[in-house]
């Protein structure tokens, strides 16, 4: 079971922001991505040919009557693709965005859902 990157990033390195967590069981993929101060009209999945895109657009981080010294938050544009395996369903995948947290799942196909096998 698989969900990568398609694009030049990597989990082990550097992401533009738009960080996961990436959850598996025998049913399902699960993306979690915290995104606070987004609206959920705001973000924008795709999926195409296997290959799943979040998108979301950058945010003001100005405050009236003070001048930004440090940030941590990115302001930008955020977009990170991933590249989903053939045993992924992507007809069935289902998004909630819910109190800054977007939940991405990802069914598998039933022929790769683990099973028991009985032995004769």
């Amino acid at each position: 079971m698989y969900v990568s990157c398609a694009t030049p990033r990597s989990f082990s390195g550097y992401t533009s922001g738009l960080n996961v967590n990436i959850f598996e069981n025998d049913k399902e993929m699960l993306l979690e991505a915290a995104l606070p101060g987004r609206k959920r009209e705001e973000l924008t999945l795709e999926v195409s040919e296997k290959v799943l895109t979040i998108k979301v657009p950058g945010i003001s981080v100005e405050r009236e009557g003070f001048q930004l010294e440090y940030s941590e938050h990115s302001r930008g544009d955020l977009e990170r693709s991933f590249k989903l395996g053939p045993n992924l369903d992507t007809t069935k995948i289902q998004a909630r965005f819910e109190n800054g947290l977007l939940l991405i799942s990802i069914p598998k196909q039933p022929e790769a859902q683990s099973r028991k096998v009985e032995i004769g």
